[in-house]
């Protein structure tokens, strides 16, 4: 019911002399309620239909925009062409110039940003490097002096368990057992 009155609405604003693409018949699917996906052959039952009325003399054109070639002499031709680049307007300065220049100087600054990052990159890089270095000095200044280190804390040890054993008589004790 809905195909039927948008036909309907399309017959009446249809115009006559060319095809404009419009539904201006029903179709045998809109009235079963199925739908046409189009393709190659509604293509070809269209021309066959177009054919028809060409043959009957009701459609001046085979199809929507197939016109048939216009040949104009090639001094009209000339004349119309004249007349069409007549029409242009005149260059009037450079094109898109301030907008180059703005490029050019984004380019600049992005590259200059780029150059200063990259800067700060390696010397972040350099100041990682020179602390590491420091702390690898520095153990190895520590390892060089262990031995020494431990010798020393080693007889502080032993100094100081000879005055607890004085201060606790014990080491007179030992002396005593060992005399006998």
């Amino acid at each position: 019911m809905q195909h039927e009155a948008w036909v309907k609405f399309q017959q009446k604003i249809s115009v006559e002399g060319f095809d404009t693409g419009q539904t201006t018949s029903v179709s045998r699917l809109a009235l079963t309620g199925k739908k046409g996906r189009g393709g190659k052959a509604t293509r070809k039952k269209r021309e066959r239909e177009l054919a028809l009325a060409k043959a009957k003399g009701s459609s001046p054109q085979i199809g929507s925009g197939q016109f048939p070639s216009f040949r104009l002499a090639d001094e009209e031709t000339d004349r119309l062409l004249a007349e069409a680049y007549a029409g242009i307007p005149a260059r009037a300065g450079p094109r898109r110039n301030r907008s180059l220049k703005r490029q050019k100087w984004r380019w600049w600054r992005v590259r200059k940003d780029h150059a200063i990052k990259k800067q700060e990159r390696i010397r972040a890089h350099e100041k990682r490097m020179e602390k590491r270095s420091r702390i690898t000095k520095e153990v190895k200044e520590v390892k060089t002096g262990a031995h020494e280190i431990r010798e020393s804390d080693k007889a502080y040890r032993e100094g100081l368990l000879l005055k607890w054993a004085e201060l606790n008589n014990l080491l007179e004790e030992k002396k005593t057992s060992n005399e006998n």
